[in-house]
């Protein structure tokens, strides 16, 4: 590293790594205390992608432009933010082959799509809802 007079030296660089250490882990401490496990899914499937692909696409970074830009004081995001991806998946899987259904016709398909996601706009997704496979209310 070039030094300048600004730099400091290699003491004070010292502190001054210690102060932000004291800062950062206990504040990273409190906000993994203050989330579900499965709150940071969003990004962590991103990075998945990124190192896969060794770039994003528009999807990445719309995801990771949404991600943290929808409050999670709004009922909703945080009930849907706290969810393992897995459970997300198989409860859309279901409305997603509800809507596609071409034996019954596509108002009935749609109604029965809403039916599976519908309840879940209003309340947390429950593990009961990956089991039914019957719509919801």
């Amino acid at each position: 590293m070039k030094k300048t007079r600004d730099t400091p030296t290699d003491d004070k660089f010292a502190a001054v790594c210690g102060q932000v250490r004291d800062v950062l882990i206990p504040a990273r401490a409190g906000y993994l205390a203050g989330v579900s496990p499965h709150y940071d899914d969003v990004f962590h499937d991103v990075v998945q992608r990124t190192e896969h692909a060794g770039s994003l696409g528009k999807t990445d970074i719309a995801a990771l432009v949404v991600w943290k830009r929808l409050s999670a004081q709004t009922p909703w995001v945080s009930a849907l933010m706290s969810l393992p991806n897995a459970h997300v998946r198989e409860v859309t899987k279901r409305a997603v082959t509800a809507v596609r259904d071409t034996a019954v016709p596509r108002s009935e398909a749609a109604r029965t799509g809403r039916s599976i996601t519908w309840p879940h706009a209003r309340r947390p997704l429950q593990s009961s809802d990956t089991t039914d496979t019957k719509p919801g209310p």
